[in-house]
């Protein structure tokens, strides 16, 4: 009925890790670059997220098995907003540039 939000057991971990991975990639992709060179980045830099997104999940899966579902869920929807919240910062910030 929650839809796997009741049990997350590693909230603060999973924002914390999507929070420096958003940090991170905006500050390298935040230098000046060509628009051309900038997109590609951008699209490998989401490729990569994405692959560690889930890596991070399957690790969480290991880690504690019993909350499983609101791990992954939580992690899936902090993944979804970080990276939104990062695009709209790095589109804007590349605009005004």
């Amino acid at each position: 009925g929650s839809f796997g939000l009741t049990n997350p057991d590693m909230p603060v971990l999973i924002v914390i890790l999507n929070a420096l991975m958003a940090f991170g990639l905006y500050a390298f992709l935040s230098r000046p670059a060509e628009p051309a060179v900038f997109m590609n980045l951008f699209l490998m830099t989401l490729v990569v997220k994405m692959l560690f997104a889930v890596g991070f999940m399957v690790v969480l899966a290991f880690l504690s098995p019993e909350h499983l579902e609101g791990n992954v869920v939580f992690s899936f929807i902090c993944y979804l907003l970080f990276t939104f919240l990062e695009t709209v910062i790095l589109f804007r910030a590349k605009k005004q540039a």
